[in-house]
């Protein structure tokens, strides 16, 4: 996990991937450990826009937007 941030009350982990994401192992591992405080779970990397399950595959450049 790189950032915590909060929303609505929850806690959205994100992780940065610089490569090609294969797996997102403390990802999934913090979201377990906390599934009762997280919301979205977002995953920072140069893919385009899609998702993974729950896990939110989102590029560099729309990185300030999870912010907001």
């Amino acid at each position: 996990i790189d950032f915590l941030i909060t929303k609505k009350s929850k806690v959205v982990p994100i992780e940065v991937k610089s490569g090609i994401v294969k797996t997102y192992n403390s990802l999934n591992v913090f979201c377990e450990k906390y599934s009762k405080l997280v919301g979205e779970r977002y995953v920072v990397s140069q893919k385009d826009l899609t998702h993974d399950g729950m896990i939110k595959i989102s590029p560099f450049y729309l990185f300030p937007k999870i912010l907001k």
